[in-house]
């Protein structure tokens, strides 16, 4: 089987990057995004030390609208 890893760099003020930046020790996989009809709604893995932090980070970020833990 293949594996491919890919580090990205994010700017400022993609939530993403802002909370990955927040979070280094964390592991944020984005596993699915669809479009949705004011904005995406993206399926993220969180793993890694604390892991209630970087949800709270997620949740307080201006770009974010909605987190639902699973």
């Amino acid at each position: 089987m293949t594996q491919l890893s890919l580090r990205l760099d994010f700017p400022s003020g993609s939530w993403l990057g802002d909370v990955s930046r927040a979070h280094p020790d964390a592991t944020l996989r984005a596993t699915e995004t669809v479009a949705a009809a004011e904005g995406s709604v993206t399926a993220l893995g969180v793993a890694g030390t604390d892991r209630a932090a970087t949800v709270e980070t997620l949740r307080e970020h201006g770009r974010v609208v909605e987190v639902d833990v699973v």
